[in-house]
């Protein structure tokens, strides 16, 4: 099975987990058979049973289940989470870490937290 994953915002999610799974006396165990989305949120799962449940999950978005492999969207919505109260930024001491490289690094982090602050406001 393939399929795209995206955020409420439309915008591809990587790193989604998409586990393949059963249940068994009312526990919905893994069969270990799973894999990733890319950075563009595409995934291809060899299925061992097309019956068995498929799961989404992702660290800053609700989990999705589907009770049948035959079931899932072609293209999944997954609504992200509000989860970033604090953020620490740690800059690795090295001797050859010139203040420059810092305020780079600090500089991309920046812009990528207001990108996402931006998303979470549509």
């Amino acid at each position: 099975m393939t399929g795209k994953v995206y955020s409420e915002f439309n915008e591809p999610i990587a790193n989604v987990n998409v586990i393949e799974s059963f249940l068994r006396h009312g526990t919905l165990l893994t069969t270990g058979n799973g894999t990733v989305t890319d950075i563009d949120g595409n995934y291809n799962l060899q299925l061992i049973n097309t019956n068995n449940a498929v799961v989404f999950s992702h660290i800053a978005a609700t989990t999705k289940t589907f009770n049948s492999a035959l079931l899932v969207p072609k293209i999944l919505i997954m609504n992200t989470l509000n989860v970033l109260d604090e953020i620490v930024i740690n800059i690795p001491k090295k001797k050859n870490n010139s203040i420059v490289k810092n305020l780079l690094y600090i500089t991309t982090i920046l812009a990528i937290l207001k990108k996402l602050k931006n998303n979470n406001k549509k």
